[in-house]
């Protein structure tokens, strides 16, 4: 594993004085996706600024872009989308988490949790792992754009590609209101993909059109 790329001044103030080797790696390594990713964008070919914090932590991205960025364990992932075509986009990294009573009824619907518990222990961690992931891409996606703090129990998984193969589509459902564009019963759209012992699942909400 290579030296964490360079950040600018602005970026290493929000990391405070002395923050920890790994943290710092994975700080800069989603920093750099980010900006690759927007620089992707039509428009924004150029852009090499610093992504500095909103008021709730999450980053600051440029007018007229909407973004995601997660890290973990030196692995960082980012994307960008024009904010007039996507209300919000959300990625999430994680390591498959350990099967357990306790964190099934803290991540899953009742619903969820019946499906769960019908799967073999291999395909019971991975849809685990894809529950939770999956749900905190839904909040990252959501959250910037409507102000609402989504708890787990807040959406529900109503597919998941967990046993035919490494990656595929799924779908999701809102039990909360997150507003008149995204009201309960909502139903949006996301993607997972498998690598070893991780996952990375993806959300994106498009803008409604109006009229």
């Amino acid at each position: 594993m290579g030296p964490p790329p360079d950040l600018p001044p602005e970026e290493e103030a929000i990391l405070g004085p002395h923050p920890a080797p790994r943290r710092r790696r994975d700080f800069a390594m989603g920093r750099a996706s980010a900006r690759a990713a927007i620089a992707r964008l039509q428009g924004f070919e150029e852009f090499r600024e610093p992504l500095l914090r909103s008021r709730g932590r999450a980053p600051r991205w440029p007018a007229g872009v909407v973004g995601t960025i997660t890290h973990t364990e030196g692995m960082a992932a980012a994307a960008a989308a024009h904010a007039d075509a996507y209300l919000g986009i959300g990625l999430d990294l994680e390591r498959l988490p350990r099967v357990s009573p306790r964190l099934m009824r803290r991540v899953c619907r009742p619903e969820e949790q019946a499906v769960l518990e019908s799967l073999n222990e291999t395909t019971s961690r991975r849809a685990l792992g894809a529950i939770f992931s999956a749900k905190e891409s839904i909040f990252k996606a959501l959250n910037p754009a409507t102000g609402v703090f989504l708890a787990f129990q807040d959406a529900e998984l109503e597919s998941l590609p967990v046993a035919e193969g490494n990656e595929g589509p799924f779908t999701w459902r809102l039990h909360r209101s997150c507003g008149p564009a995204l009201p309960v019963g909502f139903v949006g759209k996301g993607k997972l993909a498998f690598r070893g012992d991780c996952i990375l699942t993806a959300v994106w909400v498009e803008r409604p059109r109006e009229g």
